[in-house]
C-alpha cells in the first residue's frame, strides 16, 4: 500500500510540473534573442523597431506573457493606447508563474487608463492586480496615484503606507510620498529627498522635485539652477522646461517663458499645463491669435479642462469677442458653478449682448 502511495505522490508532482510547463509553454519555446533585441530597442527608446519585433513574436506566441508585457510598454511609451488596451486586458486573465511580467501588465494597463483619465477603471485594474499579487508594493503605490487623482487623500495615503510596509525602499512609493509632502509639508518633503540621496536613487525625477522644493521655498535662483542642470543632461525633460518657463513668466520675461513652454510641448505634446501657461504668456504679449491657438490645442487634449475653458473665456472677454466669451464661459460654469467672478462676467456679457 505504501508503495502505491509513493507512486501517487510522484504522479501528482509530475502533473503539477506539467501544468506549470503548459502555463509557460510560450515562454519556454520563445526565441530569447529576438526578445533581447526588442528590449535593446526599448532601452534606446526606438519603440517602432521594438514594436515590429514584438508584434511578429506575438503572432507566433499569443499567450507569451513576456512578449505581451514588453509590447504593452512599447505601445504605452509610443502613445498607441488603443493598440495596447485589448492585448493587456486579455493578458490579465492569462495564468502564469512569471510574476514580475504579469505585475508589469497590470501597471501598464492602469497607467493607460490614468492617461485617458479613466481613474475608476485604473483603480479596478490595480485592485485586481493586488488580489492576485498582494505583496507587490508597486501595485499599491500606483493605486495611491489613482486615489490622489480622484482627490481621495485618505485612501491614497493608506496605499502608500501598505507599499512602504512591504518595501520601505520602494522607489515609486517614496516618490509618491515626496510629491504629497511637496504640497503639504516641506520639512517632510526634505526628509524624502534625503532618503533618495542617502540610498543612491537620485534620478532625473527626484532631481526635478528638488528643484520644485527650492521653488516652493522661494529660492527661485536655486530652483532655476537645478532645472538647467537637468536640461544639460536631458534636454527633452519637458517638466524642467515647463518649470523654467514658469519662473521666467513670474519674472515677466515673456519671450523666454514662451520659448520654454513651446519646447516643453514639443517634447510632451499632452502637457496640458504648458498650453495653459503658453496661452497666458501670449495674452501678456498681446498676441490674441497665438493665445487662442494655445488654449484650443489644450482643449483638443482635455476638452473639459476647467482652467483652459476659464482662461479662454477671459481671453475672449478681454479682446471683446463677446459671443465666444459667453459660449466658453457657459461651458466653464457648467463644470465650476461656484466661481462667482466668472458668473459675474458671464452675466455682464449677456446684458451687453441684450443691449
Amino acid at each position: 500500500m505504501k508503495k502505491y502511495y509513493h507512486y501517487l505522490i510522484f504522479l501528482f508532482v509530475i502533473i503539477a510540473v506539467l501544468q506549470i510547463m503548459l502555463k509557460n509553454f510560450d515562454i519556454l519555446a520563445l526565441d530569447s534573442n529576438l526578445l533581447e533585441e526588442a528590449q535593446i530597442y526599448m532601452d534606446k527608446k526606438e519603440y517602432a523597431k521594438a514594436i515590429s519585433i514584438l508584434e511578429n513574436l506575438l503572432d507566433d506566441y499569443p499567450n507569451n506573457i513576456k512578449v505581451i508585457s514588453l509590447l504593452g510598454k512599447a505601445y504605452y511609451y509610443s502613445g498607441e493606447y488603443l493598440k495596447a488596451l485589448p492585448i493587456l486586458e486579455q493578458a490579465i486573465h492569462i495564468e502564469t508563474t512569471y510574476e514580475s511580467e504579469k505585475v508589469d501588465i497590470y501597471l501598464t494597463l492602469s497607467s493607460i487608463y490614468h492617461k485617458k483619465k479613466n481613474y475608476d477603471r485604473a483603480i479596478k485594474v490595480l485592485l485586481n492586480g493586488i488580489k492576485e499579487f498582494p505583496n507587490q508594493a508597486d501595485l499599491y503605490s500606483d493605486l495611491a496615484t489613482e486615489y490622489f487623482a480622484i482627490n481621495n487623500e485618505e485612501l491614497a495615503l493608506k496605499q502608500l503606507e501598505k507599499a512602504l510596509t512591504l518595501d520601505p525602499e520602494n522607489y515609486s512609493a517614496n516618490l509618491n510620498m515626496l510629491d504629497y509632502y511637496l504640497d503639504t509639508n516641506l520639512d517632510k518633503a526634505w526628509q524624502y529627498l534625503m532618503f533618495f540621496y542617502n540610498s543612491g536613487k537620485v534620478t532625473f525625477a527626484v532631481k526635478y522635485r528638488e528643484g520644485l522644493f527650492w521653488y516652493k521655498k522661494g529660492q527661485k535662483d536655486k530652483a532655476r539652477y537645478i532645472f538647467e542642470e537637468i536640461l544639460e543632461k536631458k534636454p527633452n525633460y519637458s517638466r524642467a522646461l515647463y518649470s523654467l518657463g514658469h519662473i521666467y513668466f513670474k519674472a515677466e520675461d515673456y519671450d523666454k517663458a514662451r520659448m520654454y513652454f513651446e519646447n516643453a510641448i514639443k517634447y510632451q505634446t499632452d502637457l496640458v499645463e504648458a498650453y495653459i501657461m503658453l496661452g497666458l504668456t501670449y495674452k501678456r504679449m498681446s498676441d490674441f491669435k497665438k493665445a487662442e491657438k494655445a488654449y484650443l490645442k489644450g482643449l483638443e487634449i482635455s476638452p473639459d479642462h476647467p482652467l483652459i475653458l476659464y482662461n479662454l473665456g477671459i481671453l475672449y472677454y478681454t479682446f471683446d469677442y463677446r459671443n465666444k466669451a459667453i459660449e466658453v464661459l457657459e461651458k466653464y460654469l457648467s463644470i465650476s458653478p461656484e466661481d462667482q467672478k466668472a458668473q459675474e462676467i458671464f452675466e455682464k456679457l449677456k446684458n451687453l449682448i441684450k443691449d
